[in-house]
């Protein structure tokens, strides 16, 4: 099957979203149901270390928390 430029153009765009329209997947990977497990079985099939994220000192300004950020 083959198509001319303006035709596969137009067939393509029907996929196209207007703006602000969000896709939602309900299927997949990314899907809501199964996100957490499937990523979680991902990350372990891949070898990812996960790091457990600990709160940082709030005591620091944003100024201070920049500087050792950008140092």
């Amino acid at each position: 099957m083959t198509l001319d430029a303006f035709e596969f153009i137009r067939r393509f765009l029907l996929h196209v979203l207007p703006d602000r329209f969000v896709k939602i997947r309900y299927y997949g990977l990314l899907g809501n149901r199964n996100r957490k497990a499937m990523l979680s079985k991902c990350r372990k099939f891949l070898g990812v270390i996960t790091v457990k994220v600990t709160n940082r000192d709030v005591s620091e300004t944003w100024q201070e928390f920049y500087f050792i950020m950008v140092s």
